[in-house]
């Protein structure tokens, strides 16, 4: 990716509400704001660590920015659910189909 704008249009593709692919319940393109602030600020810690970070397990992990691939795309939405606690659209077909 070449730009922030880039990245998180690439994002909103997947989670936002412009018929994306896994839907996050209420999300605005603006969250992906905050959900960048904190993956930006984990990114900068794990370099500062050589490269690693401590997840929520307690274990040395490698955290380093993909260049927008869908690792970063992944730990977006895991911040946007685990950490500012959005929840995924729940998928109508499989729900019709019970």
């Amino acid at each position: 990716m070449n730009s922030k704008k880039e990245f998180l249009d690439y994002v909103w593709s997947f989670y936002g509400t412009d018929d994306p692919i896994y839907p996050i319940k209420n999300l605005k393109y603006s969250d992906l704001d905050k959900a960048w602030q904190i993956y930006e600020s984990r990114l900068i810690e794990a370099n500062k660590q050589g490269g690693t970070i401590t997840d929520r397990f307690g274990v040395n992990r490698p955290y380093s920015w993909g260049y927008g691939d869908s690792i970063d795309r992944e730990r977006m939405r895991d911040i946007l659910l685990d950490d500012l606690n959005f929840k995924m659209e729940e998928d109508k077909e499989v729900l019709s189909n019970e």
